[in-house]
């Protein structure tokens, strides 16, 4: 379950991170956008069936523990002014 929400954000991330050389070529756009974004859209949907489907004493271990991760890097952004949550994002504007 958690390798299914990692994916799932890892796609819509590499989606993101193109998002400027998407239109450079045609085929660039089928696999540097359009499949990244439904793959990680697949592996979300994947990841919220194993959850539906199983809520036992399996996968509520895991959920507690994404939750308390998001929890701790909320306090982690509030409380530290680093230059991790400051970054901008990538963006590339070419795929050469």
């Amino acid at each position: 379950m958690l390798v299914a929400i990692y994916y799932g954000a890892t796609g819509l991330a590499c989606a993101w991170a193109f998002r400027k050389a998407a239109f450079e070529r045609t085929s660039f756009f089928f696999t540097g956008i359009l499949l990244p974004v439904l793959s990680g859209l697949f592996m979300f949907w994947v990841g919220y069936q194993v959850i539906r489907q199983n809520w036992s004493m399996h996968i509520a271990p895991a959920v507690v523990v994404l939750a308390l991760g998001i929890r701790l890097m909320a306090i982690a952004r509030l409380r530290h002014k680093g230059d991790f949550f400051s970054t901008k994002p990538v963006a590339y504007e070419t795929i050469d």
